[in-house]
C-alpha cells in the first residue's frame, strides 16, 4: 500500500464530533467527486470514486449528518489497459438531496444554485472546518510523499 493510502486510511476513519465540521468535509467530497443533477422538480446527487474509502466516508457523512437514505452501488469498469472498480453513492430522493445541497450551502433555500467558492467560505470559517475541508478534498484527489523516503536538499548533487 502507497504511503498516500496509509494516510487516506487513516483519514477516512477520522469522523468529527460536530455536525458543522461534517458539512465542511462533506462539502469537499461533493466538490471534488460529485456531481448535482437537478432538473424541473428534481434534483439529485451522485459521488463517483473509483477509492472505497471516499465511498464509505461519504455514505457515512451522509447517513450521520442527515439521516437520508442512500444508494450504494460498485460496478467494474474496463478499458483497454485496466480493469477499475467505480463506487457510486446516490442521493435520489430530491427532498433528501436539496436537504443536502441547502445545508451546504450550494443552492439557496428557494431552489437556486449559489457560487461555489462563496459557499466553501461560509463552511470553512471555523479552523476544525477548515481541517474536515482539507481531509475532504485529500481523500478524493490528495497525494503525499513519504517523508522518510525524501533526499534532503543537504544531500543533493547540483551539477555545474
Amino acid at each position: 500500500m502507497s504511503f498516500s493510502q496509509d494516510v487516506r486510511q487513516e483519514l477516512s476513519a477520522q469522523i468529527a464530533p460536530a455536525r458543522h465540521c461534517n458539512l465542511a468535509e462533506l462539502a469537499a467530497i461533493i466538490g471534488m467527486a460529485g456531481e448535482v443533477f437537478a432538473g424541473k422538480g428534481f434534483c439529485a446527487i451522485k459521488i463517483r470514486t473509483e477509492n472505497l474509502l471516499v465511498a464509505r466516508k461519504s455514505f457515512t457523512l451522509l447517513q450521520k449528518t442527515f439521516n437520508i437514505s442512500v444508494d450504494v452501488s460498485a460496478h467494474i469498469h474496463r478499458n483497454e489497459k485496466k480493469s477499475d472498480r467505480v463506487y457510486t453513492v446516490l442521493v435520489k430522493n430530491t427532498e433528501a438531496a436539496l436537504k443536502v445541497l441547502s445545508a451546504l450551502k450550494m443552492v439557496t433555500p428557494d431552489g437556486h444554485r449559489t457560487d461555489a467558492a462563496q459557499a466553501d467560505s461560509i463552511l470553512v470559517q471555523q479552523p476544525c472546518c477548515r481541517r474536515a475541508y482539507i481531509r475532504g478534498a485529500f481523500l478524493c484527489s490528495g497525494s503525499i510523499s513519504n517523508p522518510e523516503k525524501i533526499v534532503p536538499f543537504r544531500d543533493c548533487l547540483f551539477i555545474q
